[in-house]
């Protein structure tokens, strides 16, 4: 194993040296690697790795960031296993390829905080902080640098920014009683420690610091009470990203890992085989089991996938994504009550759920309850305010269902705002400003500014008979004829299912009138969007894939 173990190594190397010719000067030889002292799964695990790590080698052209992704994620393998050389040379290459991939810089700032290298560590802690400064769990293990090569300073200000960040309080709060105590503020670092021991009791090491600080003000029976339970369990604190790199020592992972990579490149059949090989090893992982029925659905199995699903839900019963794509196949297999049954149950469990609203929403649309629709779509849009495909519907059920004009105008000028490049929110404002009877909205001056303007930016047809409308809608007839007239020649030779319609239109502006509103709404283009369950089992995004 060893023997084969090296050949592979020094293979990779000359391969990579052949085909990567820019990077060759930067990259580290691997060094020798001793498995035999692992168990089957992890040295499973490991050959693996460096299968992927041979095949990004030599794929023709050598990605760079797909090669990057191959030595890190052999570098973490290594690191769980506590093969640390071979990890840090590892993470080097990975990071001389990929330098702005936060993943490889993180896990090596990890790795020299494990082995000692604490400024090594902090020089990578505040790489990767420049690369993601949205990540707090970073700022606990930055001031705890800090704090070791004694900047209590800096190691305060980086602590005090993540104090209040939920399941980071306690590690926080440690970390800034430590500064207190090295600075002999030992009030405020007897309140800190039992503050922090408040969010975590089970960190027995936050005692010992305690009992320094009470001893420090004579307060020497509480010290010893305090010193009686010390033990060295540091606060625990979330951090996702090294969660998922021990995770990675279950020889499971390694196959979702390749799941993942799999569907990538929209192979979803190598991706579920991926996942099926992965949940034999860790068969109640329900976010694994979750992407294993999606990469079904997607490969064209969807019984196998409403299987997973439900089983899954077996599982943890109210998993919302499970839940809410069991309702999209229940709406899928033409079953609306069923699908709507889960989108409750989605919304009970999480209850700004964007797509349980959405969908609900939908059906409630396509069966004429305007007014539910507009709830679901606005609670929808609270969940994912981005989504035009939703703020589409969510104008025209308002508009169809009677909401307020003053609701409705409120809600086109915010969509606006959101999607200014979007021209079809702006025309319906038009519209209303121009062809309203209420007097709330009805505004023609401003609505010939706007059309003026839309038709500035995009002179099609349907913009034209807008500003011929807001023309009419200020008195002035014969220009809005004028406008219409010329635009029929083109209609009819071009667009002739439109013709009539326009002709009508004419035929009232000649008659010195307007047009009724109902008559000039298109509600094609404010429909509900066409049903779409691929859509949602392969974009809808998930928490953790596994």
């Amino acid at each position: 194993m060893l023997f084969i173990h090296r050949i592979r190594l020094f293979t990779l190397v000359f391969c990579l040296l052949a085909s990567v010719p820019a990077m060759a000067g930067s990259l580290r030889t691997l060094k020798d690697v001793n498995l035999d002292n692992l168990d089957t799964q992890a040295r499973d695990s490991i050959e693996v790795a460096l299968r992927q790590l041979d095949e990004a080698t030599q794929a023709q052209p050598v990605s760079s960031d797909n090669l990057a992704t191959a030595y890190g994620e052999l570098g973490a393998l290594y690191q769980v296993h506590f093969i640390f050389p071979g990890a840090e040379d590892c993470y080097y290459n990975a990071m001389q390829l990929a330098p702005d991939n936060f993943r490889w810089v993180y896990y090596a700032a990890y790795l020299a905080d494990t082995m000692g290298q604490t400024r090594l560590a902090l020089e990578r802690y505040q790489q990767a902080r420049k690369l993601r400064p949205g990540y707090k769990a970073l700022m606990v293990r930055l001031g705890t640098a800090l704090l070791d090569l004694n900047e209590p300073q800096q190691a305060r200000d980086v602590y005090q920014q993540v104090v209040d960040a939920t399941g980071l309080e306690a590690a926080a709060l440690y970390g800034l009683g430590q500064v207190a105590l090295l600075q002999r503020d030992y009030a405020t670092a007897i309140d800190t420690f039992t503050r922090a021991l408040e969010y975590d009791p089970a960190a027995s090491r936050i005692h010992y610091s305690l009992a320094q600080a009470l001893r420090a003000t004579q307060r020497n029976d509480e010290a010893k009470a305090q010193l009686a339970q010390r033990g060295d369990q540091p606060p625990a604190f979330r951090d996702p990203q090294i969660e998922s790199l021990v995770a990675m020592k279950i020889g499971s992972r390694i196959h979702f890992i390749q799941a993942m990579k799999d569907i990538r490149k929209q192979d979803y059949e190598a991706a579920s085989k991926a996942f099926a090989r992965g949940l034999d090893g860790e068969p109640d992982n329900v976010l694994a089991r979750i992407s294993y029925a999606r990469t079904l659905y997607l490969a064209d199995d969807k019984t196998g996938a409403r299987q997973a699903l439900e089983k899954a839900l077996a599982l943890q019963p109210n998993n919302s994504l499970c839940l809410f794509l069991l309702g999209i196949l229940a709406e899928e297999a033409g079953d609306a009550a069923v699908a709507a049954a889960y989108y409750q149950r989605t919304i009970h469990g999480i209850p700004d759920h964007a797509g349980a609203h959405h969908f609900l929403a939908n059906q409630y649309y396509r069966q004429g309850d305007y007014a539910s629709a507009a709830q679901h779509y606005a609670s929808s849009l609270k969940g994912e305010p981005d989504n035009l495909g939703a703020v589409i519907p969510y104008h025209g059920s308002l508009l169809l269902g009677d909401a307020p004009a003053a609701t409705l105008m409120t809600e086109l000028e915010s969509a606006i705002e959101r999607f200014p490049e979007y021209p079809g929110t702006r025309a319906l404002q038009i519209l209303l400003l121009a062809g309203s009877p209420d007097p709330a909205i009805h505004d023609p001056e401003t609505a010939l500014e706007k059309a003026q303007q839309l038709n500035g930016q995009y002179p099609i047809p349907p913009h034209r008979e807008l500003l011929a409308l807001a023309w009419a809608a200020t008195g002035n007839y014969q220009k809005a004829v004028s406008i219409l007239e010329e635009l029929l020649p083109y209609v009819r030779r071009a667009m002739p299912a439109e013709a009539q319609r326009v002709e009508r239109s004419l035929a009232y502006y000649q008659h010195r009138t307007l047009p009724p509103l109902d008559k000039l709404i298109n509600r094609d283009a404010l429909q509900a969007p066409e049903f779409n369950a691929g859509a949602a089992f392969r974009e809808y995004p998930a928490p953790r894939p596994y």
